[in-house]
């Protein structure tokens, strides 16, 4: 496989398909994603990839979309700060050796309804509503609440 050496990430803004495609990737050393607010594709189509390292301080991030998508053989995440991501459609899809206990627990952005109803969504973007206690994610018509089992 694919041997990534760290790579010096602290001063980078955008990571947009920084390893898109590679298909022999297995793992990544440790990023710092703190000036980091668009990470499109980083990872998509990586069908190799399996371990992720630390994403230090996420905080910042706004675009997630297909970030890890069409990575089936991904097993686990590190935990990281989403509360600021507007977009992250199809963050996830296809990554078909990922279950929901392998997830770390992610902060999402903190509303009331009356917040959401002022924002303008995408599809995908998902927060926690503190008035009703819900997860939602707008499906591109409508909020939708998220159901946990």
């Amino acid at each position: 496989g694919l041997t990534v050496a760290p790579a010096v990430t602290s001063n980078a803004v955008g990571t947009t398909s920084m390893f898109q495609a590679c298909v022999g990737l297995r793992s990544t050393p440790n990023y710092d994603l703190s000036k980091v607010t668009t990470a499109n594709t980083m990872f998509s189509t990586c069908s190799g990839l399996n371990t992720i390292g630390t994403l230090t301080t996420t905080s910042n991030l706004q675009y997630t979309a297909s970030m890890f998508q069409s990575c089936p053989t991904l097993e686990g995440m590190p935990l990281f700060d989403v509360s600021n991501v507007i977009t992250s459609t199809a963050m996830f899809s296809g990554c078909t050796n990922l279950k929901a206990e392998s997830l770390p627990a992610f902060n999402f952005a903190n509303l009331t309804t009356a917040q959401i109803n002022t924002i303008a969504p995408s599809r995908g973007m998902t927060v926690y509503n503190y008035t009703t206690g819900n997860i939602q994610v707008y499906n591109g018509t409508k909020w939708a609440n998220v159901t946990l089992s």
